[in-house]
Order: structure tokens, then C-alpha cells, then sequence
């Protein structure tokens, strides 16, 4: 223990005679250009999967209102809501995408192979969780004589039948995910002032996220490596004057 602590008192001697004017420039600069960047501005319908759980974010609603708070991830609209606003995205995208409707029985086929699913499917909606990876999109159902739901990964399903009418392959409706085809029913969280706050990305205007201070790292750290420099140069002189000292008596 008093060995680890002298070397660290050594070493924080060492840094206190290295750091001299480069590094207190380099640190003031950086600051004052980092709190001259502008926020970065973001699309809620594209540009969810950018931003990191934990990071500082101020969403500002069509109708003005603004929160700042961490950000928690996505998920979906209360289950009213959801019903509601996907029946409207069902109408507006028939004839780009044919989607199940809420309550349709399918029938699901996984990958690798298309291999069917023993029972039948009641479809229940899709949900969304974010990872480090960005969003996870999942198919929701139940069994036809249960009111039970799980969840199945999208990128696991080869593809949904609606016997008779069609069927839709998995990678279409991912790309329709990810183009913002079902923000009606997407929401996300912030952890505003301790309290979790669920809000309506239909509702949101614009996100912004709070820029990193990459000059203050950036200028700080040129500036302690000017300072080392000038360190060795003005020690340089004073060891080999006094190693030439020592020689002579």
C-alpha cells in the first residue's frame, strides 16, 4: 500500500513539472471550441439507431415542448395507441407492402431453410428494443388458443403467409422498419430528472444530441506532448552538465 502510494506521488510529481503553458493553452482552446459546437441535429424516423443508450439528448415536439435526459432506447406505443396508428399504417402502405393485420393468423417460416412453425400464429404487432448494435426489430404473437405473447428476432424468420393472400419475406420488412415505416407506433425513453419518460416519435420534431468534446481531448493531449518536449530539452542540458562535473574531480 505505501509502495503503490509513493509511486503514485512520484509520478504526479513527474506530470506537475512536464505540464507548463502548452497544456493550459490546449485545454482553454479545446473548451472554448467545444462549447461552441452546435448540437447535432437528428431525424427521429432515420436516426434512432445512432444514438447510444445513456447519452444526453433534448427531444423537442412538434408542439414545442422540449426534454432533456438520458436516453433509455425504443420500444412501442401503449398497446391502445398501437392498435389505433398501425391500422392507419396498414392502409397507408397497401400497395407498397403487404403486412398481417393485428388478430391475423399466419403462419411463420424460420431460416436458415423454410421451416415451418408446428402451429399456427395469431400476429400481434412488432416491437423494437435497442442494443449497442442499434435497433432490434421482433414479430410479436400468441398461439390461437392462448393470450400469452412472445417474441420472435425478425432476422430469424425467413418469412410470414397469410394462406391465400400473400407472403412477405423478412428482409423487406426489415428495410420497411428501418425507412421509419412503423415510427406511428415507436417510442422512446428518457430518464428525465431520476423519472423514465416515454414519448411518441410521431409526436417528435427533432432530436438533438449534446456534441463530445473532442477538441478538449484532442488540444489537451497535443499540448502535454509539446510540454514533455520542452521538458527533455531544458533537462537535457543539466544532466549532462553535472555528468561532466563529476568527470573532472
Amino acid at each position: 500500500m505505501i509502495k503503490m502510494f509513493c509511486i503514485v506521488l512520484a509520478f504526479s510529481f513527474v506530470i506537475i513539472q512536464v505540464i507548463n503553458g502548452c497544456t493550459a493553452v490546449g485545454l482553454g482552446t479545446g473548451l472554448i471550441l467545444d462549447s461552441r459546437a452546435e448540437p447535432v441535429r437528428l431525424n427521429p424516423l432515420l436516426d434512432l439507431d445512432y444514438i447510444e443508450k445513456g447519452k444526453q439528448i433534448t427531444v423537442i415536439l412538434r408542439s414545442g415542448e422540449a426534454y432533456s435526459g438520458k436516453y433509455d432506447g425504443m420500444g412501442v406505443v401503449d398497446q391502445n395507441e398501437y392498435r389505433v396508428n398501425y391500422a392507419v399504417i396498414l392502409q397507408n402502405v397497401k400497395t407498397e407492402i403487404q403486412l398481417p393485420a393485428i388478430g391475423d393468423t399466419v403462419i411463420i417460416y424460420l431460416k436458415p431453410v423454410k421451416d415451418k412453425i408446428n402451429m399456427k400464429r395469431v400476429f400481434c404487432g412488432f416491437s423494437f428494443k435497442s442494443t449497442t448494435n442499434g435497433r432490434r426489430a421482433y414479430l410479436k404473437y400468441k398461439y390461437t388458443r392462448s393470450n400469452a405473447f412472445e417474441e420472435i428476432d425478425i432476422r430469424r424468420i425467413h418469412s410470414i403467409v397469410k394462406l391465400g393472400k400473400y407472403e412477405i419475406f423478412s428482409g423487406k420488412v426489415e428495410s420497411f422498419i428501418v425507412s421509419g415505416g412503423l415510427s406511428n407506433v415507436t417510442s422512446i425513453s428518457i430518464y428525465e430528472k431520476g423519472k423514465l419518460r416515454k414519448i411518441s416519435v410521431k409526436d417528435i420534431d427533432v432530436i438533438t444530441l449534446k456534441p463530445e468534446k473532442k477538441m478538449t481531448k484532442i488540444l489537451s493531449a497535443a499540448g502535454f506532448v509539446c510540454d514533455l518536449i520542452i521538458f527533455m530539452i531544458i533537462k537535457a542540458p543539466n544532466e549532462e552538465g553535472g555528468g561532466g562535473g563529476g568527470g573532472g574531480g
